[in-house]
């Protein structure tokens, strides 16, 4: 029914997408042939980049409005899911193909948009909680729907989990022991401490965490691909970074999940928008609207437990400078000239990057020389009404432009000197859909002479209208 493919992230300029790029070429491989080999015919689908049966999907996999308010009711969100439990319900495998090349894809940007898609999947997640008992559904499923729900419930878990030993650290040392609890006892009762236990918890988590990761650079090294990556040493040192950079972001992201599903729970929606994908520095006004109470809880948690208990601060440093450092992260890691410096020094480089292959090679030609620029498209947009409406209907987001740009390019537009707008005058005005539709109307209220030059140049063009 469905063939999904593991897509390669492509594109990214900052240095939080170049992190994350070079994540999906290290470890995605090896996390992807795992998924199948488990999964076989009861995969995921993700809901791009892969090929459906029409017939059946239409047939099998049209989601209703679930009755309620969110995040328990309304609009199926995390479609993908439920219509690969669909799809498989109705007797269509479902299938991860880890082994097909030639699939892209684009992440956020930045922590704040990666956030910002979470918080939308977070509550469509929980809404996988209705339809967990959905009859016909395969236990496979059942555990995918389960699965995504702790996705955001396990930060929530870990957060209480720290959260609890940091008052039990407190108590240990505000409330005396007790070693002679009942009266003429002729032996104290010392505290128990399970050190195996806590050893226990600790290996396992770290094996959880890295051990892919290390799977992942073996199966580079040990296929002599290293070069792709920049080298041996260069790879090394770039997974010891990725590592470091996932430790600092992991608690912000856990705090995070948290509030996602402790408000969502509450019954507070979020609509489902267009994602960001330009790589845009953040400003440090957005990171400290979107930061600032978790930062303030890092520097009033640390304080007080390091003036209780100083030995176990030093435990959760890491999660506690974290915190305090997230406003600082976000806005550097978002900065393009970041990742370009690494970049430049050889680190978090991908295959795509030492060795694109067509299709990468296809897309930069497209990007550096676009055909709405050098086919005569803008000249379309302009003066087309049907294309001029559906451009500034796909528009994602409003762009603005500066007063003597606009200036400049309304007196080349209106004296019909198309040819004589730059590539930077053109992309701007496509992105501006205000200014796209006052030209528009400008050019048909035009004297005949300028108006009958914007037909020429259609005509020259063999652009129907």
């Amino acid at each position: 029914g469905i063939l999904q493919s593991a897509p390669k992230a492509v594109g990214r300029r900052s240095l939080y997408g170049r992190i994350q790029q070079f994540a999906s070429y290290l470890y995605g491989p090896i996390f992807a042939a795992g998924l199948s080999f488990w999964q076989l015919g009861d995969a995921q689908y993700w809901g791009h980049n892969a090929i459906i049966r029409v017939e059946p999907f239409m047939k099998n996999c049209a989601l209703p409005r679930l009755p309620g308010d969110p995040p328990f009711g309304g609009e199926i969100l995390s479609h993908d899911f439920v219509e690969a439990a669909l799809m498989r319900r109705a007797g269509y495998e479902v299938w991860l193909s880890y082994d097909l090349e030639g699939s892209f894809e684009e992440t956020p940007p930045n922590l704040l948009e990666e956030l910002s898609r979470d918080r939308r999947w977070c509550q469509g997640n929980l809404q996988h909680l209705r339809l967990f008992l959905l009859k016909g559904i395969i236990p496979a499923h059942r555990f995918l729907f389960l699965n995504g729900v702790m996705i955001y419930g396990s930060g929530l878990l870990w957060f209480c989990f720290i959260l609890m030993s940091s008052l039990q650290a407190m108590l240990e040392v505000w409330i005396e022991p007790v070693y002679f609890p009942r009266e003429y006892a002729l032996f104290p009762e010392w505290p128990v401490w399970y050190p195996k236990w806590a050893l226990t918890l600790f290996v396992v988590v770290m094996i959880l965490l890295f051990l892919p990761k290390v799977f992942g650079l073996c199966l580079v090294i040990f296929k002599k691909q290293s070069h792709f990556f920049g080298g041996t040493s260069k790879l090394i040192m770039t997974v010891f970074l990725e590592i470091v950079f996932s430790i600092l972001f992991a608690p912000i992201k856990m705090l995070f999940h948290s509030k996602f599903l402790f408000f969502a729970l509450l019954g507070k929606t979020v609509g489902w928008g267009p994602q960001e994908r330009s790589d845009v520095g953040l400003s440090w006004r957005e990171a400290l609207r979107f930061h600032w109470s978790g930062t303030l809880t890092g520097l009033i948690w640390g304080s007080i437990v390091w003036i209780v208990n100083p030995t176990f601060c030093m435990w959760i440093s890491p999660i506690l400078i974290s915190f305090i450092l997230s406003i600082f992260l976000t806005v550097w890691t978002s900065r393009p000239t970041a990742g370009e410096t690494f970049k430049g020094w050889g680190l978090f480089l991908t295959p795509q990057e030492t060795n694109p292959s067509l299709e990468i090679r296809i897309l930069e030609e497209v990007l550096s020389d676009p055909p709405i620029l050098s086919e005569g498209g803008l000249c379309l947009v302009l003066f087309d009404p049907w294309v001029n409406a559906l451009h500034r209907g796909l528009m994602r987001k409003k762009r603005s432009i500066s007063r003597d740009v606009k200036a400049e390019i309304e007196t080349k537009v209106l004296r019909g000197d198309y040819e004589s707008l730059t590539k930077d005058e053109a992309m701007k005005l496509l992105r501006s859909p205000a200014l796209l539709f006052e030209l528009h109307k400008r050019i048909w209220e035009s004297p005949k002479d300028v108006f009958d030059k914007w037909e020429t140049y259609l005509n020259i063009l063999n652009q129907p209208l």
